[in-house]
């Protein structure tokens, strides 16, 4: 009996040793890029390998190669499949290599899926990692998920992988990689470029994180995407962290034709050399409100660096460094345009022209409730502030650059004297007081650089000079 149970101990022992030396082959491990995954290996994890012209689905428990192909959409679509089948989630890790796609990669219907390259790719890329390329296909995403109601099958995480779309077919109407009704979706540490649509669209979805990524020109082919580096229409909420987007037409586009937009989080990217808008939020026919943008780089894109249209409400905009923007038209767009929005706060940003292209720091068009305060606004090409269309209920204060209150002592001020104030247009009020008891001083006359005194005497009579404590406010 002790001889069996020593032998029964050493195969296992022998296994352990096995299963180890297979993991460790493979590379697949329990560490995804720079975090800890605390997902657990199950029979439906697959490791999809290359050697060039075949490609591999391994079973990521046995290392069984189940299945081989010259297709690399068949042999990844053979492992979702399975894992589709048994219906609990699961892992697929692709070896370092090049896998050119024939169609999509359809995640509909595949509750919790991981899809995740061996390794996170370099930036600029090179053929060190593993590369997803979409060539001669039309009407085709590389990913995509389109659920038939929200909550129908949640969970996707994408990471360590290098998206890529070579061919002019591509339509327009198609993204990288495409979500509709799908809650849970996190993309991170990769790399899309070269698509004649967005990199990764999301529709009506819930729960999004979207972090460091590179999305735009590969400096390869130096290609970026035509459209959007991410669009979202009908999403809450969503983080946006950490990522670069470079050479798209807009960095960010967020929408609500589809459903309302909201407790959106856009903190800490890169966001220039965009053909149009650095970050565009569009209202349709929902809500789009509740966003802050906060700790960006947002620079050097063709129209403004962050736009808003139709009644966006509730964001607060702050930290942001948002210089030399509207380098596609010289002069013609700014460095913050909120056009309609309401319940605005824009606090303790940089909005400087250092190429002296950017026409305003900020525009203002028919806007109501909204505070500019403590931003920097010098040297735009125009201004700092620009007021369009009907504005009520402003608070503007406290800017570098654009002036709204002053205060001093004039001295040697006679009567019908002038003193210069010092704001950024006409003040809106003007508080003056005489330094000689008993006389009386009054502002007869102002303009964007100067207002006007009349000094009288108890009696009524003009007085002679004197040192008058003055404070004026522009309030737009």
């Amino acid at each position: 009996m002790n001889k069996k149970i020593a032998t029964i101990t050493s195969v296992i022992i022998v296994l352990c040793a096995v299963t180890l030396a297979f993991w460790q082959q493979t590379g697949f491990a329990y560490f995804s890029g720079s975090y800890q995954s605390t997902w657990k290996p199950s029979p439906c994890t697959y490791i999809i390998d290359t050697n060039g012209t075949h490609f591999f689905m391994i079973n990521g428990i046995t290392g069984s190669m189940d299945y081989c192909s010259t297709s690399a959409s068949s042999v990844i679509q053979n492992a979702i499949g399975n894992i589709s089948n048994i219906g609990r989630g699961g892992k697929i890790v692709f070896k370092n290599g090049n896998y050119t796609l024939t169609s999509s990669i359809d995640l509909t219907g595949v509750y919790s899926l991981s899809l995740e390259g061996e390794t996170e790719p370099v930036y600029p890329p090179t053929d060190s990692g593993a590369r997803l390329t979409l060539t001669g296909l039309s009407n085709n995403y590389i990913i995509k998920k389109i659920e038939p109601f929200l909550g129908a099958h949640d969970g996707v995480t994408i990471s360590n992988l290098y998206f890529y779309g070579t061919n002019i077919g591509i339509p327009a109407s198609r993204a990288l990689i495409y979500m509709e009704n799908v809650s849970r979706i996190h993309v991170g540490n990769c790399v899309m470029s070269n698509s004649r649509s967005s990199a990764i669209e999301l529709n009506n979805s819930r729960w999004v994180w979207i972090e460091d990524n590179e999305i735009g020109i590969d400096n390869q082919t130096n290609q970026g995407n035509t459209r959007d580096g991410i669009r979202a229409d009908g999403v809450s909420p969503v983080w946006i962290s950490g990522n670069s987007m470079i050479g798209n037409e807009n960095g960010i586009h967020i929408k609500s034709n589809s459903a309302v937009s909201e407790d959106i989080h856009i903190f800490g990217n890169q966001i220039v050399h965009n053909t149009a808008y650095g970050i565009l939020l569009e209202k349709g026919v929902y809500t789009l409100w509740l966003t802050e943008i906060l700790g960006n780089s947002i620079n050097e894109n063709g129209k403004d660096g962050i736009c808003t249209t139709g009644q966006v409400t509730n964001c607060r905009i702050s930290d942001n460094d948002i210089d030399d923007n509207s380098l596609t038209s010289s002069n013609s767009y700014d460095g913050i345009r909120l056009d309609g929005a309401a319940n605005m706060t824009v606090w303790n940003n940089r909005l400087v022209a250092l190429q002296g292209v950017q026409r305003y720091g900020i525009t203002l068009c028919n806007v109501s409730w909204c505070w500019i305060e403590e931003n920097n606004l010098n040297g735009n090409h125009q201004g700092a502030v620009n007021l369009e269309g009907t504005t009520t209920n402003l608070f503007v204060r406290h800017n570098g650059g654009f002036i709204t209150e002053n205060s001093g002592t004039a001295y040697y001020v006679a009567d019908q004297g002038y003193i210069a104030h010092g704001l950024s247009s006409t003040p809106t009020s003007i508080i003056v007081a005489s330094s000689v008891a008993g006389n009386i001083v009054s502002v007869t006359w102002k303009n964007s650089t100067h207002f006007r005194v009349a000094i009288k005497l108890s009696n009524g009579n003009p007085g002679t000079q004197e040192d008058i404590p003055w404070y004026v406010e522009y309030k737009p």
